[in-house]
């Protein structure tokens, strides 16, 4: 009697679930917290490392040491959100960051200036969202950037002098502009826009002055089209290439489709999207 009373609590207790112990959980702060270090950046000059680090107070700052150096400093002094983007000009010195006011994302431009520690908002405005396009070489002291200041949909190019902080229009937005586009002489030239059917409209002008072309005129594919396209786009799933982009073709605009299938080569010659005038 007693072994049958053994055997059924045996059977009992073995079909009963084993109950794992849970992992132990990784503390929130470990995944939400400020990194130790983040995004480094070496300036033009190869003189200086900038990066994003907490200060005392766990506020992210940008801090600039001499490369070969453990001279570390912070650079700049937010007081509660903390910098997420930095960039160097090609600007003596100077360095620019984003930064909004709690968390509208309406960022605005400031610039640091390594010597004189002088702090200056590029861009001004309320209710305006300001980005950084592009810094060239040859001119030092510039920087594009594009801003919805007339519009709050539409985001023109400004010319933005670094040093006295001036800004003046370069390039306006015609309507339908996401992205834009700088020339080795520091000119926009091509402008992007979308289509309705989720491609996009690539469009370039002449090589004019910028402040005086009116309408983006004919260049053709192979110009604006990587040379190792001509071979053909490597599809991974179909496990071959599609077919070229003949490169001498000429077309006054054409169209980049973003669904790979779509394989009609060669495009259109012109579309009506592509008409609109750009103003200097």
């Amino acid at each position: 009697m007693i072994r049958v009373i053994f055997s059924t609590l045996f059977l009992f207790l073995m079909s009963m679930p084993v109950r794992a112990e849970l992992p132990t959980l990784i503390p929130r702060k470990t995944i939400f917290c400020n990194p130790v270090k983040t995004s480094p950046e070496i300036s033009p000059d190869r003189k200086y490392l900038s990066y994003l680090a907490p200060d005392e107070k766990n506020v992210l700052q940008v801090w600039v040491q001499t490369l070969g150096k453990d001279d570390a400093r912070k650079v700049t002094a937010d007081k509660k959100r903390g910098i997420r983007a930095h960039m160097w000009t090609h600007a003596p010195d100077i360095l620019i960051y984003a930064q909004d006011n709690d968390g509208d994302e309406n960022f605005h431009l400031y610039s640091v200036n390594l010597k004189s520690n002088k702090v200056q908002d590029l861009t001004p405005f309320s209710n305006v969202r300001a980005q950084p396009l592009d810094v060239n070489r040859d001119f030092p002291d510039e920087l594009l950037a594009t801003l919805n200041k007339d519009d709050p949909k539409l985001f023109d190019v400004y010319r933005i002098n670094l040093s006295t902080g001036e800004m003046k229009i370069d390039t306006k937005n015609p309507g339908d502009v996401v992205s834009w586009h700088t020339d080795p002489k520091f000119r926009i030239r091509i402008c992007s826009s979308m289509t309705p059917d989720g491609g996009a409209i690539v469009r370039a002008r002449a090589d004019t002055s910028p402040l005086t072309a009116k309408r983006f005129g004919s260049i053709p594919v192979k110009a604006a089209i990587p040379s190792t396209w001509s071979k053909g786009i490597w599809n991974r799933a179909k496990k071959r290439r599609l077919p070229p982009i003949p490169a001498a073709t000429p077309a006054k605009y054409w169209s980049i489709r973003s669904r790979m299938r779509r394989r009609r080569w060669p495009l259109p010659a012109k579309r009506d999207s592509g008409s609109r005038s750009i103003p200097g």
